[in-house]
């Protein structure tokens, strides 16, 4: 199979402007009952951006949604990103006061909040005093969908820069309440770019995005995929019967957590054998027990297996171990490794209290530079200048 090189984009945007353009008829994506191809999903995406204008959201500003997976929440990403204003993807588990802080600290403008999770909302909805307008997704009450209709379109706004933070994740770290990560236009972009190499999406693959888009691994997976012009199945949370339908319907790329390695092998044969239509498994977030993988690695023999680490200040993966490095009978230990920084990083081990640089096998802390670094910590300089 032969991937197409994508011209380097200077915004989030930019490429499903290009693919909408060069395949506007083919899938871009399907989420339960609703299915777009390039040309729609671009239009939609100019609505919401539109939708959003009427509301007087302005670049700069920040819009929020708490959730489980929803199309919706890819579609604010978007619209939002487009106009220069920045998405606060909200752990749709949080309540009380972790959620109060952190729509606190994000102070959105926009509240887009799952029908399940309302009430959470309303609890501490007083104490968000930056919220101007709540929209519910799903259930009876939706009232996402009438507010897309009614948006405009709205082509992306010619102040927005690749500087602009199109989005704010919320890593918790080990201390104290969590840090709104700032990533840019730039960050995600190259994320894209230089985390393509293994997964080889390209136009004419299917990718299933499963991951929840609370966590950056599922966001960042997603825009991965629309970088590079492949279709994307999304599921609103991994169960079997979806998980395995959309893999028996076309589905050729995933990444999931380990613990999915393990209820597949345990499902039987049947189970076994629809995942082997499967050509690039990907898998990260957690580690995968050396027994597991080997099993897997045993049941899946034509398959590409890639491991990736990173975290929510990398915009998503900053190291990969590929496909040869766990067949690669020479070097069995590495599959026990989280690879190789990916292109354009660095990598250093260090020992933490001094920040020299540890002997060769000697345990410390991975320092990364990377162009996909963080903007910064919302708010908080101090973080940021520790962090650096």
């Amino acid at each position: 199979m032969t991937t197409t090189t994508v011209p380097a984009p200077a915004l989030l945007t930019d490429p499903i402007t290009r693919w909408a353009a060069a395949q506007p008829d083919v899938p871009c994506v399907s989420y339960q009952d609703q299915n777009y191809t390039w040309a729609q999903w671009a239009e939609r995406l100019q609505r919401v951006s539109g939708a959003l204008r009427l509301l007087g959201i302005v670049g700069g500003n920040r819009v929020a949604t708490i959730d489980m997976n929803n199309l919706a929440t890819v579609e604010v990403t978007n619209g939002a990103a487009a106009i220069g204003a920045a998405h606060v993807i909200v752990n749709f588990r949080l309540f009380g006061d972790q959620l109060a802080y952190v729509l606190a600290d994000s102070a959105p403008r926009v509240v887009f909040v799952g029908a399940d999770v309302r009430a959470a909302y309303d609890a501490i909805a007083d104490r968000v005093p930056s919220v101007e307008k709540v929209i519910v997704l799903g259930g009876g009450d939706d009232e996402f969908q009438d507010w897309v209709a009614a948006g405009e379109p709205e082509p992306t706004g010619s102040d927005v820069t690749p500087d602009h933070v199109c989005l704010v994740m919320y890593s918790s770290g080990t201390t104290g309440f969590p840090k709104g990560v700032e990533l840019t236009h730039h960050n995600m972009n190259v994320h894209s770019a230089v985390n393509n190499e293994y997964f080889r999406l390209a136009p004419g693959e299917v990718s299933l995005a499963a991951m929840p888009l609370l966590h950056v691994g599922g966001t960042s997976y997603i825009a991965l995929g629309m970088h590079h012009g492949a279709s994307t199945v999304m599921l609103r949370e991994v169960l079997p019967g979806p998980l395995l339908g959309a893999i028996v319907g076309g589905v050729t790329r995933l990444f999931l957590v380990p613990a999915v390695v393990a209820q597949v092998l345990a499902a039987g044969e049947q189970a076994i054998g629809a995942f082997s239509k499967l050509e690039v498994f990907a898998y990260g977030a957690s580690p995968m027990p050396l027994p597991m993988l080997q099993k897997a690695l045993a049941s899946w023999p034509e398959m590409d297996f890639v491991q990736v680490y990173g975290m929510t200040e990398t915009g998503g993966v900053i190291t990969s171990l590929s496909p040869l490095a766990h067949r690669d009978p020479e070097h069995p230990e590495r599959l026990t490794s989280a690879g190789e920084v990916v292109a354009g990083g660095q990598v250093r081990v260090v020992d933490p209290a001094t920040g020299e640089d540890c002997a060769v096998g000697q345990v410390g802390a991975l320092w990364f530079h990377t162009p996909q670094l963080m903007k910064g910590y919302l708010g908080k300089p101090e973080a940021c200048a520790q962090a650096w």
